[in-house]
């Protein structure tokens, strides 16, 4: 499984765009940390470097290459769970990574539990997965630029005064309206993608029993064990309630043995 090397120049542009602070100024930028973990990764540290990559992720990065790298260094460590909730990490921000989509399915098929992954994929997600270039991020510039070429192919048909309909400002006019219609498509399927994954969360334990209600006290239900994909149904206190996808098992299961995939800063 290879290491992906996230870009330096895109954390350290994100590292200027955000500002640091005077306090900050002695702090190690995110281009140090990732060259940082890289090395303790290549050196086969692989605890140390999934710590120096989670430093990162604290520090409210997200990035697919970030993400795809610490599911690297918890599988070597044979931490099947956080390598699994990682590769999901990459993969909601990169669906299209073959790299990614393949190691997830490698450590998958090593977990104890034999559940079907969840899958992911309504009509307008599975059409914005099929663009190479869809993401919100270019859909919402596409978007911006749309409008930018409808709004300025009006101004030339006012400014040339009725213009017949093979005036060019009534082509580029069209031309935008079609770039436009794409862009809201894309959009939405790409942040129909993002969304699927909201309640998507992974057993981080090594084995946890989910019990009939919040507490102790309850009877168990049924054992999951590390990597175990569940979806979340409510909180209450340190318990959450879960259920296992194309199942009909629900149950108790302590907070701190799973985690979302989408991280709560986001």
């Amino acid at each position: 499984m290879k290491l992906v090397v996230a870009s330096i120049a895109v954390l350290a542009t994100a590292w200027a765009i955000a500002g640091a602070h005077t306090a900050h100024a002695q702090s190690p930028s995110p281009a140090e940390f990732m060259e940082s973990a890289n090395n303790l990764y290549n050196t086969e540290r692989y605890q140390e470097a999934a710590q120096s990559y989670e430093r990162l992720v604290g520090l409210g990065y997200e990035d697919e290459d970030l993400y795809y790298n610490l599911g690297n260094a918890y599988y070597k460590q044979d931490d099947l769970g956080r390598a699994i909730l990682n590769y999901m990490r990459a993969r909601r921000l990169a669906p299209r990574d073959e790299d990614i989509e393949a190691n997830l399915t490698f450590v998958q098929e090593q977990t104890t539990d034999a559940l079907e992954p969840i899958e992911f994929g309504s009509p307008l997600a599975s059409f914005a997965a099929a663009i190479p270039f869809a993401s919100t991020n270019t859909a919402a510039g596409l978007m911006l630029a749309s409008w930018a070429i409808i709004a300025g192919s009006c101004a030339w048909w006012v400014v040339k005064s009725m213009p017949s309909v093979k005036h060019p400002a009534t082509v580029i006019a069209g031309t935008g309206t079609a770039f436009l219609i794409l862009s809201v498509f894309l959009l939405a399927g790409a942040l129909q993608a993002n969304s699927q994954y909201e309640n998507t969360t992974i057993i981080i334990a090594d084995e946890v029993q989910a019990l009939s209600g919040p507490g102790p006290q309850y009877a168990e239900e049924f054992v999951l064990h590390g990597g175990a994909e569940t979806e979340l149904i409510e909180v209450r206190g340190n318990w959450s309630r879960i259920s296992v996808p194309a199942t009909e098992l629900q149950g108790w299961v302590p907070r701190h043995t799973i985690e979302p995939v989408v991280p709560l800063a986001s």
